[in-house]
């Protein structure tokens, strides 16, 4: 398999990594997916606005322009013969020395890989989540950062309690979001889905959905999932999953 370190080719097993790289030391980093259906990469300027602005916040100069990142995917699906699949495309704020603070001089890399695009369930399991909560204060709620062991472990949760996602909820017992997914519930033939100063990830299908659809964001207690009749989650990969409640006891 071949991906893209820093605009250049390599092969996957190529040894790239560097010990020094605050990504993967500090998790000081970016990342988006995207997902390819028949050779078009789907909603591609979007992400890369979301990486843009989100860089731009973080101070992560961005080394690449939206023309330049399209033809590296398209070269990278090219050369690994993928028409469907689901890329990834990794910031870090690139190497530095030992501590907190970023260097004064910064060098970001970024790596893109592609793989062939898993077959998507049209119904799952989710679980309520009361034990790690998503923090709607803290800036990488907003962004795709590599911070993700929350996530992680809330992942590893559901999964021992016979779920594919987990359901996180704020620091005020609010529904944030899912694990790895935006969440929407149907209450009473009313869409309701989180705010995104709930915690909630500005997702690209989301965003989508909010802007085609009679969707009203605002703040749901826990509660609300008893209430609602139909429960789905999206993100760029899946699109759009039902999934059924089911009790951690």
């Amino acid at each position: 398999m071949k991906i893209i370190v820093n605009g250049k080719l390599y092969n996957a097993n190529d040894p790239i990594a560097t010990i020094t790289d605050r990504g993967l030391l500090l998790g000081d980093g970016l990342f988006e997916t995207l997902r390819v259906d028949n050779n078009t990469i789907q909603y591609a300027e979007k992400h890369f606005n979301r990486l843009q602005k989100s860089a731009k916040i973080f101070s992560i100069p961005l080394p690449f322009s939206y023309p330049q990142m399209l033809h590296m995917m398209k070269t990278l699906l090219k050369e690994n013969g993928l028409s469907n699949a689901s890329i990834r495309l990794t910031l870090t704020r690139g190497p530095g020395p030992r501590g907190i603070l970023p260097p004064e001089k910064m060098i970001p890399q970024y790596f893109i890989a592609a793989q062939e695009l898993l077959t998507a369930f049209n119904t799952s399991t989710a679980i309520l989540v009361d034990h790690i909560r998503r923090n709607e204060y803290s800036p990488t709620s907003q962004h795709k950062t590599l911070n993700y062991f929350d996530n992680i472990v809330a992942a590893q949760y559901a999964k021992e309690k016979g779920a594919q996602f987990a359901i996180l909820k704020n620091t005020k017992a609010n529904i944030a979001c899912a694990h790895c997914a935006n969440i929407f519930l149907n209450i009473d033939g009313k869409i309701y889905t989180p705010r995104t100063d709930d915690g909630a990830l500005p997702g690209i299908i989301r965003s989508n959905i909010i802007e085609t659809e009679n969707i009203t964001c605002r703040t749901l207690p826990a509660s609300s999932l008893k209430d609602a009749q139909h429960i789905f989650l999206t993100n760029s990969l899946m699109n759009k999953v039902s999934v059924d409640l089911i009790d951690a006891c």
